[in-house]
């Protein structure tokens, strides 16, 4: 069997880092696809936190017709439900708003990584 020459050396070479890139891309995609997910579940907690935010708002204005009948003067009715329902609206907004922010960009970091050392690999076998 005869040896491989250097331009079919450089063929596979070339091959190899087309086949790589192209792997590496597809992982990436997979990662994006991933962190999409986790930000599309925080959106919905902060739709969720929204609606309790208007719950809190209904329940307020509720209170205020039941507190009429009750000795608590009709501040104090206010007061305690619907700052208590804000306060779980404002805390799951709050939530929501963290995983918005957390986890980075949508490449993951460890994607970047894997695409920064397959170029510095090539440049090192090309040189």
């Amino acid at each position: 069997m005869k040896e491989a020459g250097l331009p079919q050396l450089a063929r596979d070479t070339v091959s190899d880092a087309v086949r790589l890139i192209k792997l590496e891309l597809r992982l990436t995609v997979e990662g994006m696809k991933r962190q999409a997910r986790k930000k599309a579940l925080s959106g919905a907690a902060g739709g969720a936190g929204a609606l309790f935010l208007l719950l809190g708002l209904l329940f307020g204005l509720g209170a205020a017709a039941a507190a009429i009948a009750i000795v608590l003067p009709v501040w104090a009715a206010l007061a305690i439900v619907a700052g208590a329902l804000f306060l779980f609206g404002g805390l799951l907004g709050a939530t929501a708003l963290a995983g918005l922010r957390s986890g980075g960009g949508m490449v993951p970091d460890e994607a970047k990584g894997r695409v920064r050392e397959d170029v510095r690999w090539l440049r090192e076998q090309t040189s």
